[in-house]
């Protein structure tokens, strides 16, 4: 019996010594596997969520190459950076033909591929904390936080509301951590927890409290926890991916202060220091696409750049309301077109304000091109903008250069009419020297001629209108200004001279207003680019119909051609020759040939059955 127990022991324990060399000869495979494969690439800047994988990477020892990306200068945004990551945002991850993207499933991804470094947990329910808290961090204490930083330090000016309504909620979130770390030393695990990527997520975004203006001093079981983990070599070591930390020179005044206006720089999309360039080793994509940093900058890129580097007139690096509105003026929209021709202050301060995503008061780079891929901007037209502005110098231009521009883009002008647009749109105020976002100004402005008839105004009572009288006003329904003599109306032209309407009313259909045709040759001479609207209806009544002068979009099926030509029919007794008649006082072929016979083909023929 002895014997046999004997056997039996050693023959167990020779298989316990087996399955022991083989679990060693694996742990040592894994090791050798580790050494020999090809490093991780990681794409990040010196930031909370940066620091979140490269600090991870330390603790995991694993050998990874870092490319820095410059925030500064939107790297992020470009086209090789968004094959890594499509959403733009650092940092991003390479390990091989994989990609991975957002700081969150960076960690995850690692520490699942390396579970023998105990930064993960393998039972379900210690996953569920940690979990729990990194998702605590990704989706509260990360956004909080990073809103109170910009409202404390990257605004130009201290806006209370943003500031306490940031701030107020980081500091919640703190004191969430303090009960969360009552009794413990880390967030997740039995006892007193265990240092899982639940901590290194919390603590990237904790170590910066000062910057985004959240003190400390009532939650000690926070400080004690920072401290814990801010004393590790590897933590140390991922506070310095990419670059030195520049974090701890915020206790110095003096450096706090450069390291503000640095930051503010940065989000005005200026030029800074903050992230130095290194060259880039050719990475392999999927496809087997090399990354070089030669290859960054694609051509929709450098388009978008030298559009908001044009439209930047004052050359700060942002686009301010003025430059804003000169260029959603100039360009075509998905707005409509009445708001785009003569765009309100307040339409392009909702416009502002919608694209302002940091609430700094101006578009930067970055939000100018969510202004494009939005559409608000076509950018095919710009396009074609651009190349014939290159082709004709691709500087600032004057005179007979300008003059071959509008004829190479289809619309000549003489040399009187150039210097009425140069004098109109001259923003920045240079000697008649007309930069590339005035000459889109200029060149839309040219195209609103009268030789399209665009669609069909309803305007409300409150614009009734004098018999005989002429009237202007800022596009804003119910907000119309009476102009009651000529002298009025030249003084609205010279007060208003971009977004002047111009009506005429008469209780004859038959007789213009009294001297309007003067007042009418004084504005097409010297205000050709402003929208010209004749105005034709009884005078009395409640609801006035206007043409426009454009065929850009759809008419209204409520005030479409025929409704026109249904009120015409009736005011003149189903009178041909009286309609022959108004047609011809209203657009006469003498002004412009073309656009009289497409308007009388358009009403004659409009379901009304006349010849």
């Amino acid at each position: 019996m002895l014997l046999h127990a004997s056997a039996h022991h050693v023959k167990q324990t020779r298989t316990n010594v087996a399955v022991f060399t083989r679990q060693q000869r694996s742990r040592r495979a894994k090791v050798s596997t580790m050494a020999t494969a090809q490093p991780y690439k990681l794409l990040t800047a010196g930031t909370p969520n940066g620091w979140k994988a490269s600090v991870t990477l330390e603790e995991l020892g694993v050998p990874y190459e870092v490319k820095p990306i410059s925030l500064s200068k939107i790297e992020q945004k470009e086209d090789w950076f968004l094959k890594v990551n499509p959403n733009g945002r650092i940092p991003a991850m390479l390990d091989g033909d994989v990609r991975v993207f957002e700081s969150g499933a960076i960690m995850l991804y690692l520490v699942q591929k390396h579970p023998e470094t105990g930064l993960y947990s393998q039972d379900p329910a210690e996953q569920a904390e940690i979990l729990s808290w990194l998702m605590f961090q990704m989706g509260g204490l990360g956004p909080m936080q990073g809103q109170a930083n910009h409202f404390v330090r990257y605004a130009p000016e201290q806006i209370p509301y943003g500031i306490n309504r940031y701030t107020n909620e980081t500091k919640r979130l703190y004191n969430v951590l303090e009960s969360g770390l009552e009794g413990r030393d880390y967030l997740a695990g039995p006892g007193k927890g265990k240092y899982t990527i639940a901590d290194i997520a919390n603590f990237c975004w904790v170590y910066c409290h000062a910057w985004a203006g959240i003190p400390l001093d009532n939650l000690p079981n926070v400080q004690a926890w920072k401290k814990r983990i801010e004393e590790r070599p590897a933590v140390q070591k991922g506070l310095n991916v990419p670059e030195p930390n520049k974090f701890k020179e915020a206790a110095d005044p003096e450096k706090e202060k450069k390291m503000v206006e640095e930051a503010r720089k940065m989000m005005a999309g200026r030029s800074s220091d903050l992230t130095s360039m290194i060259t880039m080793t050719e990475w392999e994509e999927d496809g087997g696409d090399d990354i070089r940093e030669g290859e960054a900058k694609s051509a929709k890129a450098q388009n978008l750049k030298e559009l908001f580097k044009r439209a930047d007139l004052d050359g700060n690096g942002v686009i301010d309301r003025a430059e804003l509105k000169a260029l959603l003026q100039s360009t075509d929209s998905g707005l409509q077109p009445v708001t785009l021709d003569w765009m309100k202050d307040s339409e392009v301060r909702e416009t502002l304000q919608k694209y302002d995503w940091d609430g700094s008061g101006d578009i930067d780079l970055r939000e100018f091109e969510g202004l494009v891929e939005d559409g608000l901007l076509m950018e095919g037209k710009l396009e074609e903008y651009q190349r014939a502005w290159q082709a004709a110098g691709g500087s600032d231009l004057t005179g007979a250069a300008l003059e071959q521009l509008f004829e190479r883009l289809g619309q000549p002008l003489d040399a009187e009419q150039l210097a009425v647009l140069r004098e109109r749109f001259d923003v920045a105020g240079r000697d008649h020297r007309v930069t590339f976002s005035e000459f889109l100004a200029m060149f839309r402005a040219e195209l609103l001629d009268l030789r399209e008839i665009m669609g069909f105004l309803r305007m409300g009572s409150s614009a009734a209108l004098p018999p005989g009288g002429v009237a202007a006003f800022e596009w804003q329904p119910g907000e119309v200004s009476l102009l009651e003599s000529e002298e009025e109306f030249d003084a609205a032209l010279v007060q208003h001279p971009q977004r002047l309407i111009v009506l005429e009313a008469s209780l004859t259909w038959c007789r213009p207003c009294k001297g309007f045709e003067r007042s009418y040759q004084k504005f097409a001479a010297h205000y050709a680019s402003c929208v010209f609207i004749k105005f034709f209806g009884n005078a009395n009544e409640n609801t006035k119909y206007l043409f426009r002068d454009r065929l850009q979009t759809p008419l209204t099926p409520t005030f479409s051609f025929w409704r026109r030509g249904q009120k015409l029919h009736q005011h003149c007794g189903a009178n041909n020759a009286k309609m022959e008649a108004v047609l011809q006082q209203l657009v006469s072929p003498e002004e412009d040939p073309s656009f009289g016979s497409v308007f009388k083909r358009q009403l004659w023929h409009a379901k009304l059955g006349l010849t």
